[in-house]
Parts: structure tokens; sequence; C-alpha cells
């Protein structure tokens, strides 16, 4: 179980920081200090999973991006708006190497599967998992600072069903290489099990994102952002849900759903 926590919290600091590039300036730096501070507590959780789960490399590995994300912090948080921007795509770039990195050591343990899914993959899920949680902080910003511009948040769900879509591009890719299906899912109960949960990934992880993307920007074509957050809460949960079932998967069989 730790090694799924580490891959899930990581993956979410590391793409949330990525999308909060995104967030208007406008939203000020309250919201930037929370949204700092949550990437930089959920990558403390991370870097925890990875002990608790004697997972050497990884924590070695994605060490670098927390330290860099804790110092960022204390410029910003200090107000040295001259450092801090370059912290921040330092932090970012570090975050980046890791999530590669660690991919790489996940697809040395499974030959006949294209070594750059593994990378892509995991991109994916840092993106679709940032976005997400980006997208239901500006939700709920938009309540306090209601004269926000709605581009930003536009642009958020834009990548949410982009993210969505591209992990689905993936997944048809290794059902139509038939290197991923369990092919006797009807006599062996372990086949059984890797089959409900890719479709646990499918459904949760990739189509009610995507679907409830398009619910979300037909609903902020009205400005209605209080539905919009509503909405995302639900996503939010669902691509957990389906991100559990694409890293148990990961472990399982070594295949990057």
């Amino acid at each position: 179980m730790m090694p799924i926590l580490f891959l899930l919290f990581s993956q979410s600091a590391i793409g949330g920081l990525a999308l909060l590039w995104l967030a208007p300036q406008s939203a000020g730096r309250t919201f930037f200090r929370m949204m700092g501070a949550i990437f930089l507590f959920l990558s403390i959780l991370g870097l925890m999973a990875a002990m608790g789960g004697g997972l050497a490399t990884e924590f070695i590995l994605f060490l670098p991006f927390s330290i860099s994300l804790l110092i960022y912090e204390i410029f910003f948080w200090r107000g040295i708006d001259r450092i801090a921007p370059i912290l921040y795509m330092l932090t970012l770039a570090l975050g980046l190497l890791s999530l590669f990195a660690v991919s790489v050591e996940y697809s040395a343990f499974r030959a006949g599967i294209p070594g750059f899914l593994y990378p892509l993959n995991f991109l994916g899920t840092a993106v679709i998992l940032g976005s997400v949680i980006v997208g239901l902080a500006l939700g709920h910003w938009y309540l306090a600072a209601y004269k926000m511009p709605l581009e930003p948040l536009k642009r958020v769900v834009q990548i949410l069903i982009i993210s969505a879509l591209g992990l689905g591009i993936l997944n048809i890719w290794l059902a139509l290489s038939g290197s991923g299906l369990p092919l006797d899912a009807t006599t062996s109960p372990e086949s059984t099990q890797q089959l409900i949960l890719i479709l646990g990934r499918v459904v949760f992880g990739i189509l009610a994102p995507a679907f409830l993307g398009l619910m979300t920007w037909d609903v902020l074509r009205y400005r209605k952002t209080t539905s919009a957050t509503g909405i995302l809460y639900v996503a939010l949960a669902l691509v957990i849900a389906g991100e559990l079932s694409a890293r148990f998967l990961l472990l399982a069989t070594g295949i990057p759903w």
C-alpha cells in the first residue's frame, strides 16, 4: 500500500505545482501560499510513504523536489519576489526529473512494453491529479474573489479533459497490444481482479473525469462557479479512485495502465 500512496502523493504534488502556473495573479498571495503549503504537505506525505514502504530509491529521487519546494515556500512566504519565481521553476524542473526517474525505475521490471509509455503515464497522472486539485481550489476561491477572470479555471478544466483523453489513448494502446490484458479472467481469480481494476481505472480515472470536465466547462459558460466546484469535487473523488486502481495494477503487473 505504501508504494501506491507514494505514487499518489508525489504525483499530486508535482502535477499540482505545475498547474499552479495557470492560476491568475488576481487570486492574491494568500491563495498561492495556501496551495504551496498543500503541495508541500503532499510531498511530505509522499516521503513518509516512501520511508514506510522501504522505497529507498524513490525516496532519494523525490527528496530534492521536496527540499526545493520547502525553500521556495520559505522565500515566497517572506515576500522575496525576486528569487521565488526562480525557485519555483527550479522546483518544477526537479519534480519533472523525479517523475521521469521514478517511471524509469518501474519500466525496468516489465519487458515487452515500450519504455516511453511509463513516463507518459506518470506525467498524465500527475497532470490529471494536479488539474483537478487546482481547479477545485480555484472554484472555491471564486466565492471570495468573484471578480477573478474565469479563463484560468477554464484552461485548467481543458487540461483535465485533455489529460483524461491522453491517458485513455495510452490505455487503448495497451489493450490493442494485448500485452496488458488478463486473457484468462474466467479461470483465474487474480486475472478477474485485474480485469475489474482495469475497468475501474477506465471508468473512474478516464471516462468520468473527461465527462465531468465537459460538464464543468458547460457550467462555466454561465459563470456558475459554485456548480462547477461541486462537479470538481466529484471529479476529484473519481480521479483518486481511478488512480488507486491504476497504481495497484502497476505494482501487481508492472503495466502502466
